[in-house]
């Protein structure tokens, strides 16, 4: 049986998710607006703040779809991620630490360390 913080990890990074997409459609609100006003379809093109605006909040549902596979891997089936699996998480986030200080990835960081930590034992 999966205890401890490690079993709410999924649970974690749903959160984390969820923040991204919330604060994604608040600081892009205006660039949405546009884009619907242009009817959404092949509005991206190559501007890059309508770029910039999907992959932030495509990022956070991504996120969100992560956390939920981990919960029903850990509180379902009482299965832990490998380890390797938050090495990846910790490279991910300390890459973009490193190009983009003032960010979330700071949340990730110990997201995958309980997930390494756990897989160890």
């Amino acid at each position: 049986m999966v205890s401890g913080i490690k079993r709410h990890s999924g649970l974690f990074m749903i959160i984390t998710g969820w923040i991204h997409t919330i604060l994604g459609f608040i600081v892009f609100y205006e660039i949405i607006m546009d884009m619907i006003g242009a009817g959404l379809f092949n509005s991206i093109n190559m501007q890059y703040d309508r770029n910039s605006m999907f992959w932030f909040i495509f990022t956070g549902w991504l996120l969100i779809l992560t956390g939920h596979l981990i919960n029903w891997l850990i509180k379902q089936k009482n299965i832990l991620l490998p380890s390797w699996f938050g090495w990846y998480l910790l490279l991910f986030s300390v890459i973009g630490i490193i190009v983009m200080p003032l960010s979330g990835f700071w949340l990730v960081v110990p997201q995958a360390w309980i997930l390494i930590v756990a897989a160890q034992k």
